[in-house]
């Protein structure tokens, strides 16, 4: 689905319906200043062939860290990303080498620590 943000942009990304305005986001929008995340509950206005952001009416539970990954580097993180879906967590690609880990606060610091010890902060 097309969402014009705030800012201007409008991005593709894809939704879950939740209710007859409101959509749980299934991927980051990234061009886009918006502080909506993968997971959040989004209020949008249908005006066409695009639909108007409002508002994040739910904020998604998971706390999200970004990284860039050079193409190397893919191998060394799968143990990661393995972890991040072992403890709920999620993870996207974007761009090629950005990736987006959405963990729950409780275990952020912990991700975050294994993130610096893979080397690729």
């Amino acid at each position: 689905m097309l969402i014009l943000f705030d800012d201007g942009i409008a991005e593709e990304l894809q939704t879950e319906r939740v209710g007859e305005t409101t959509f749980r986001l299934s991927e980051t929008p990234l061009a886009s200043a918006t502080t909506a995340r993968r997971g959040d509950v989004v209020e949008l206005v249908d005006e066409g062939k695009i639909w108007r952001f409002v508002a994040v009416t739910e904020p998604s539970t998971h706390v999200t860290i970004e990284l860039v990954v050079p193409t190397e580097g893919w191998t060394e993180l799968r143990e990661l990303f393995d972890y991040v879906a072992q403890i709920g967590g999620e993870w996207e690609r974007a761009y090629g080498g950005v990736v987006l880990l959405h963990v729950p606060p409780a275990v952020a610091i912990e991700v975050a620590r294994r993130v610096r010890e893979a080397g690729s902060v």
